[in-house]
């Protein structure tokens, strides 16, 4: 899955949130890279498909002031990640959300 034919001319996407996405996955989480010039916010809730890999990938984007992570269940080690992206982006606030039923 790839949503990069809809980013195309997307220059100020400043905000997205991926909630209960099953096919947004590794690949599509490094397709970010194509809006870093412009987005400041993420969420990424309950998309079973990101692994601990894929979130390695956000610390290129160097705009990202606010990241909230949750409920990953292919991620294994969330808090390392989470304190991974922190070192690489210190002006990032990165929040892990409660598991939602």
């Amino acid at each position: 899955a790839s949503f990069s034919f809809c980013t195309d001319g997307c220059n100020y996407i400043t905000k997205m949130k991926f909630h209960n996405c099953w096919y947004f996955d590794d690949r599509c989480i490094c397709q970010l890279n194509l809006i870093a010039d412009s987005l400041c916010q993420l969420e990424i809730t309950k998309c079973g498909e990101i692994t601990d890999s894929g979130l390695e990938t956000l610390m290129n984007l160097r705009r990202l002031n606010d990241l909230r992570l949750g409920d990953l269940k292919q991620v294994k080690n969330l808090t390392g990640s989470v304190a991974e992206i922190q070192r690489a982006l210190p002006d990032c606030s990165v929040y892990i959300l409660p598991t939602q039923n």
